[in-house]
């Protein structure tokens, strides 16, 4: 998985997920909020070195803006950052684990990614 989809995943799990626990048996509830904090830590590597470039590049400010003299190379580093590949392993879900669930379909989409056999 890229960083870059990571955190989208990140940015989705914390209001979808949270909230639609309590659909889930335990055992499957407990994967997902494990799953839930491998995500976190992830990001947060991600984030630490977002904002890292920014202080490299931001010429003292808290924000790099396109026409600031660091910013193509920032970008440069940024893409390079987002296409880094990041091996998480999921406590993975079966779908006989969620069939019988009625999940919002943003639910469906954080958790993708957990579901294996």
């Amino acid at each position: 998985m890229k960083n870059i989809d990571l955190i989208k995943i990140y940015e989705q799990l914390d209001n979808a997920v949270t909230s639609c626990t309590a659909v889930f048996p335990v055992p499957v509830a407990f994967k997902i909020v494990s799953n839930k904090q491998k995500i976190k830590e992830a990001a947060q590597a991600y984030i630490d070195m977002r904002d890292a470039l920014i202080m490299k590049y931001a010429e003292g400010q808290d924000h790099i803006s396109e026409g600031m003299r660091g910013y193509i190379p920032f970008q440069k580093e940024y893409r390079e950052l987002n296409n880094i590949d990041v091996d998480i392993y999921f406590n993975k879900i079966t779908l006989a684990d969620i069939e019988n669930a009625q999940l919002p379909l943003n639910v469906l989409d954080c958790i993708y990614p957990m579901i294996g056999d």
